[in-house]
């Protein structure tokens, strides 16, 4: 598992089907994306499903799951932008 930039962890403890155990993992949240490099360098988008006891547990995303989460992490900005914009709104009229 790779972030570019970022933590690396590379003490894979088990795979099954699409889920990755990875061991040593200390900074890492719930439903954080990911990215994983397997061992022939092909580079995958995975999501953290559970965090503890300094494992991971990750999910590889296929690449229709990727489009279907981005897709609703777009949505969930855009609702919160919204609701930004209209208590700064809000505070604007209350201040007049």
């Amino acid at each position: 598992m790779s972030n570019q930039g970022g933590v690396q962890y590379s003490k894979i403890a088990e795979i099954k089907g699409p889920l990755v155990i990875v061991d040593g993992v200390d900074n890492a949240a719930f439903d954080e994306l990911v990215e994983i490099e397997t061992t022939e360098g092909e580079r995958r988008l995975g999501k953290v499903l559970e965090v503890g006891n300094g494992k991971a547990v990750v999910q590889s995303l296929k690449e229709q799951q990727v489009f279907l989460y981005l897709e609703q992490m777009q949505n969930l900005l855009e609702k919160l932008w919204k609701c930004l914009y209209q208590t700064k709104y809000l505070e604007e009229f209350l201040m007049v």
